[in-house]
């Protein structure tokens, strides 16, 4: 898999395999799976799971803890573990010529997600992203309907910190028990 064009931090002890050899029985899962282009989304998404995990939030991005070998599979335990997958929707993460791509990793995250019924919430950090979405290729432009399909947040940069307050307070939290 190509992993250039995209990252996923994340603050939980990781092993690729237990004694029975299915990945990472008994570690608890992360509140958020930050999935992004790294190259437009990479500095956003170090901002988003530094101010996540000031929260307390267990946040998973793949460029700190991912190890060579079996990067795919990996990649996907930590989409099935994670409560929400987050995608940071920038204009190159919607960009239609690479989702188009079979072999796109922000595609077979989003693709991973919507197939195991995830919870998504994507966070939108350009001004026009739906009307890049609706401008999108049929095939493009059904998966991206599908996530827009759940509530996000708008990520504005003058008020960054506030908008992802928001984002853990509405999405992220658990309810207090």
């Amino acid at each position: 898999s190509n992993n250039s064009n995209n990252s996923t931090v994340y603050n939980n002890n990781t092993s690729s395999s237990n004694a029975s050899g299915s990945l990472f029985s008994g570690e608890r899962p992360f509140d958020a799976f930050l999935s992004y282009r790294r190259s437009d989304g990479s500095h956003l998404a170090m901002l988003v799971a530094a101010r996540l995990q000031q929260l307390g939030l267990t946040v998973f991005m793949d460029r700190e803890h991912l190890r060579s070998g079996q990067f795919h599979a990996e990649l996907m335990a930590h989409i099935d573990r994670a409560r929400v997958f987050v995608p940071l929707i920038t204009r190159d993460y919607i960009d239609a010529n690479r989702l188009s791509q079979e072999e796109d990793m922000c595609r077979a995250e989003l693709q991973h997600a919507l197939d195991g019924g995830k919870l998504i919430v994507p966070a939108m950090h350009c001004r026009d992203c739906l009307d890049v979405a609706k401008a999108a290729p049929p095939a493009v432009r059904s998966l991206l309907d599908a996530m827009f399909r759940f509530n996000g947040r708008v990520l504005h940069d003058d008020c960054l910190t506030f908008c992802i307050d928001e984002l853990a307070d509405k999405f992220l939290r658990r309810p207090a028990v």
